[in-house]
């Protein structure tokens, strides 16, 4: 076949009418995937959205055998476009587990559901906390308001909630010494629940953290505050939680 160097088309496009999809196409530019996961995930956005997934069903659909298609989709849960929920029954009895499909990763979609601040300065009678060293986690360590709550909420370990702190950190908030700050701000607690509400609020507080006069102090400040805990676990239990993915 001889095509004209004046033809400047590489691609080959059906006219639309049946058999298509529209899908929001910024997955395909994600270079943290392989080829294998964007074509799953694009496969998952294909289906209506009450589509049921099923292990079997995906294969009948791929060449890819069995561990390498569950392989793509562990991929695609720690990059944030798929999350495994488990089911309770009527009698909050274990029924079974769920996948939820997300078209752009969870954790860039914030939602915030609160009474506090997202704009302005911090107040003045907000508790000022004292400059602390990056690796000093004694300004965390009074968090007697917190027990009770030692609840799994993620299959993520602790290097992985502190990586992606330290990435919310540095994209929201410019802070380059950020992976340090992040282990700071995540301290020496072996619970998830402790891992996470960091990372909560980068994500919730954004804008009024970035308006204080000195960033990390305010946010040390956040950790501090029994009724932002409080709120969070109030996120923890509801939708907006239910639907995201870690």
């Amino acid at each position: 076949m001889r095509v004209s160097r004046s033809n400047t088309t590489s691609i080959f496009r059906v006219k639309k009418q049946r058999n298509f999809v529209a899908i929001d196409k910024s997955f395909l530019s994600d270079a943290s995937l392989s080829c294998k996961a964007k074509g799953l995930l694009a496969f998952f956005l294909s289906k209506p959205d009450d589509w049921e997934f099923r292990l079997s069903e995906i294969r009948r659909n791929f060449k890819d055998g069995k561990e390498s298609i569950r392989k793509g989709i562990e991929e695609l849960q720690k990059a944030g476009y798929v999350k495994k929920v488990k089911l309770r029954g009527t009698k909050g009895k274990f029924d079974g587990v769920r996948y939820l499909i997300y078209e752009t990763p969870y954790l860039s979609e914030v939602h915030p559901q609160t009474d506090f601040p997202t704009s302005g300065k911090p107040k003045a009678d907000n508790p000022a906390a004292e400059n602390p060293s990056l690796l000093n986690n004694d300004i965390t360590k009074d968090t007697s308001y917190r027990a009770g709550t030692s609840e799994d909420i993620s299959k993520w370990g602790k290097n992985d909630f502190i990586k992606r702190t330290a990435s919310l950190i540095k994209e929201r908030l410019e802070i380059e010494d950020n992976y340090k700050l992040a282990a700071a701000l995540i301290g020496d607690s072996d619970r998830q629940i402790d891992w996470y509400f960091p990372m909560w609020l980068v994500e919730y507080f954004t804008e009024a953290i970035n308006r204080a006069d000195d960033k990390k102090k305010y946010l040390f400040s956040l950790l501090k505050k029994p009724e932002l805990w409080k709120l969070f676990m109030s996120f923890l239990e509801s939708e907006s939680f239910m639907g995201r993915g870690l």
